[in-house]
């Protein structure tokens, strides 16, 4: 291993073990402070917004997680200014065959002769974490059944990604699969458990985006603190993005963080500064309509509600 990977590696050890004092003393300095200073605090959340679209506004094209965070997860009904990544969200549904669309189409099939001059995503070649949850998407026409739970239960990491993949894999189940509901409420409300535990002492990096975002959209917002906001304002980049971990030699932004950042923010926004907002996704919707290539009738504009 090269110098600097186990230098970096060492800082990052240190820097968790410190998190452990650290954290819990930094969150209430900062729960003090936006608590005592909520209009500054609003400001800087919306400022944070502004950057953080214009990064996205930026890059060329977009990756599906930041397509299927922004409309699963917040879309034009929490943030107008969205709609402009129109044009990018149908550009990637155009070009790749992607198993995963089938979170925003329940009629997409990525065997379908329709797809097959696209370029085609390879579930094999995605992290061990990811592979469960096609077989979710999936899970309908595959048959799939309770004996697969203990397959989603295998990625339980104490709050980690296993732990964030786990609730996905199981809020996707209740749309796309006949396993009742009841055993599937119970797997989500041990995954919320495990990941409310470990954000209360983690440091600003992309699973703590993710996290907070997860505990948001599924409507636990009294486990997020205004701390947890804090430092997402304070771990953005002065590009608008926000990057994967702590490591002192990457500080470049990616869009997997970039978009779990910016959701959080929008999230937070809606649901404790404005009040809560009716019309947000919710899990449920998952495998609504959209029309993923221009020209399909009967079906409303991409992002619409």
């Amino acid at each position: 291993m090269p110098l600097w990977k186990m230098v970096d590696r060492k800082y990052c050890d240190i820097a968790d073990l410190a998190d452990h004092v650290l954290v819990p003393v930094g969150n209430a300095i900062y729960n003090f402070y936006a608590r005592t200073w909520p209009g500054r605090f609003r400001k800087q959340v919306e400022d944070a917004i502004d950057r953080g679209i214009s990064f996205f506004e930026q890059q060329e094209t977009l990756t599906f997680d930041a397509i299927g965070t922004f409309l699963l997860m917040i879309n034009t009904s929490y943030e107008p200014r969205l709609d402009r990544f129109d044009e990018k969200i149908r550009a990637y549904a155009g070009k790749w065959n992607d198993p995963h669309l089938r979170l925003l189409d329940e009629d997409y099939d990525p065997e379908s002769g329709v797809n097959t001059a696209k370029e085609e995503v390879n579930p094999n070649g995605l992290d061990m974490v990811e592979k469960p949850l096609v077989d979710c998407l999936y899970a309908d026409r595959a048959g799939i059944d309770e004996k697969f739970l203990q397959e989603i239960e295998a990625l339980e990491d104490d709050g980690g990604y296993g732990t964030t993949h786990k609730l996905l894999a199981a809020v996707i189940l209740k749309k796309f699969s006949a396993i009742p509901g009841g055993v599937l409420d119970g797997m989500i409300e041990s995954a919320i458990s495990n990941i409310a535990k470990a954000q209360r002492r983690a440091s600003a990096a992309d699973i703590f985006f993710e996290r907070t975002v997860l505990l948001q959209w599924l409507d636990r917002d009294h486990f997020v603190d205004p701390a947890w906001i804090v430092r997402i304002l304070r771990a953005q980049l002065g590009n608008g993005g926000w990057r994967w971990d702590r490591s002192f030699r990457r500080r470049r932004a990616e869009q997997h963080p970039s978009c779990c950042g910016l959701t959080a923010l929008i999230q937070f926004r809606e649901k404790r500064i404005k009040g809560g907002a009716a019309t947000a996704p919710k899990p449920s919707e998952l495998g609504r309509a959209f029309p993923l290539v221009a020209g399909v009738q009967g079906r409303a504009p991409l992002m619409a509600r």
